[in-house]
C-alpha cells in the first residue's frame, strides 16, 4: 500500500499528494494548482521525500 500524507506535510504538500496519487504529471499539477512547473518539482520532491516513496511506488505499490 502506499504511504499517506500525514500531519508533517504541509497543506500544499497534501494537495501534491493527493494529485499524485491519481497519476498527475508535474505539469498537470502545476495546472491545477496554479503554480509553476519548477515549484510543483520542488513540493512532488518534499512530499516523496518525507513519504519515504517515489512516484513509481504510488502507481505500482507492492502487494500486502
Amino acid at each position: 500500500m502506499a504511504a499517506v500524507p500525514t500531519a508533517r506535510n504541509s497543506p500544499r504538500e497534501r494537495q501534491v499528494a493527493g494529485l499524485l496519487t491519481t497519476g498527475a504529471s508535474n505539469q498537470d499539477i502545476a495546472r491545477a494548482l496554479s503554480l509553476s512547473v519548477p515549484t510543483v518539482e520542488h513540493h512532488v520532491a518534499r512530499t516523496l521525500k518525507k513519504l519515504h516513496t517515489t512516484r513509481h511506488d504510488l502507481h505500482h505499490p507492492t502487494p500486502a
